[in-house]
């Protein structure tokens, strides 16, 4: 058996593993260095909040700037 602190180090740490890797998977560098600027104490569920907001707002302004990969334009 574990002492409650031990189960919480273990639960804390486990979490701090997987905001890491969730950040590495990451594979924009702008959102990972919004994401990890947070700081520490942000939880798992913040940094993927933060980091769809980040992409919606970049795909937002590359709809916004015409400019979004494959774009047809017709001249007829």
């Amino acid at each position: 058996m574990c002492k409650p602190e031990e189960i919480l180090g273990a639960v804390g740490l486990i979490h701090n593993v997987g905001k890491t890797c969730f950040v590495q998977a990451l594979r924009n560098e702008r959102i990972k260095t919004i994401v990890r600027s947070t700081g520490e104490s942000m939880l798992l569920s913040q940094a993927v909040a933060i980091s769809l907001e980040e992409e919606g707002a970049i795909l937002s302004n590359i709809q916004k700037s015409g400019t979004g990969g494959n774009t047809v334009w017709c001249t007829n």
